[in-house]
């Protein structure tokens, strides 16, 4: 298999990215223009009408701050809608100005974004690996999203070596905690590597420990993973382990009602599995009290 990422791969990027024709740089004036004539719900958008407010200028006919500025004030706001189709274009210019003319390297990583989440409202996953690329051996996050690319086949082909090299690179820095439960996927399914059931809960735990630490959210994904490890312990003495099974599927439907409401994708299927697992648990709790009962 040819090694990811090499030299060769490497300077064939950062050729592709000297030689390609830059568009007009977009001013302040042109943001303005763009961002005051965009066309949406304003009800719905509230809080991306009030930025576009409070940072134009009608008198001077200008954004009073740079484009790319506020381009990373807008996005990720009113995340219960769809990105307007004119915001997107606005932070996709603003994003590409940034990366090709202002050598941003952050930048790649937010158009990847753009390309890759549901949210935008322009999926291309090709695309998004293609910005990923850039920058995959300078920026952690965009280290892992390739891995996750590359482990779920969206953009590339499907790689198990590739995902798990990308992985190993990223997880210890405990900045990228959805890598770190990948990778326990990667033991727990022995995929690339041996199967190795602990090795994966341990992981499950520390992607749990690292998303607290770093002050984010923890997803639902992770939620119904940690249960199943709990679900799985048979050998209790008491149904502790099935209650708390139980305690993070609730958890995880939540997120996942939530994750409805950023459309994103997955997440109505996600929730009836929620479901049934919550189900599973309660029939676990039921039959180990009714055992302790007649072992008492």
């Amino acid at each position: 298999m040819e090694e990811f990422n090499s030299t060769e791969q490497t300077n064939q990027i950062n050729n592709d990215v000297a030689t390609q024709e830059l568009d007009p740089f977009m001013t302040h004036k042109d943001a303005y223009v763009l961002l005051v004539n965009a066309l949406f719900p304003f009800a719905r958008y509230i809080k991306t009408k009030s930025i576009i407010n409070e940072f134009t200028d009608s008198e001077k006919e200008a954004t009073t701050i740079p484009p790319i500025k506020l381009a990373r004030k807008l996005d990720g706001i009113d995340m219960r809608w769809v990105v307007p189709e004119p915001i997107f274009k606005f932070l996709e210019k603003a994003y590409k100005d940034a990366y090709y003319q202002l050598k941003d390297i952050w930048a790649s990583y937010y158009l990847a974004r753009l390309y890759y989440y549901d949210h935008y409202g322009n999926v291309d996953y090709k695309e998004a690996v293609k910005y990923l690329k850039l920058e995959s051996h300078t920026l952690a996050p965009s280290t892992a999203l390739l891995g996750k690319c590359y482990y779920l086949g969206t953009g590339v082909e499907k790689d198990y070596e590739k995902a798990f090299m990308l992985f190993v690179q990223c997880a210890p820095l405990g900045t990228q905690p959805e890598t770190t439960y990948l990778l326990g996927d990667m033991y727990k399914y022995g995929h690339f590597v041996e199967q190795d059931i602990l090795q994966a809960n341990v992981l499950y735990e520390a992607a749990y420990d690292q998303y607290i630490a770093n002050d984010d959210d923890v997803p639902g994904e992770l939620f119904m993973r940690l249960g199943d490890v709990y679900l799985s312990q048979e050998e209790n003495d008491d149904d502790f382990g099935y209650r708390r099974a139980l305690h993070l599927y609730q958890r995880a439907e939540n997120d996942f009602y939530h994750q409805l409401d950023e459309q994103c994708k997955c997440a109505k299927e996600n929730l009836e599995l929620a479901v049934i697992a919550q189900e599973n648990a309660r029939q676990k709790i039921a039959a180990k009290r009714l055992s302790m009962e007649l072992e008492e």
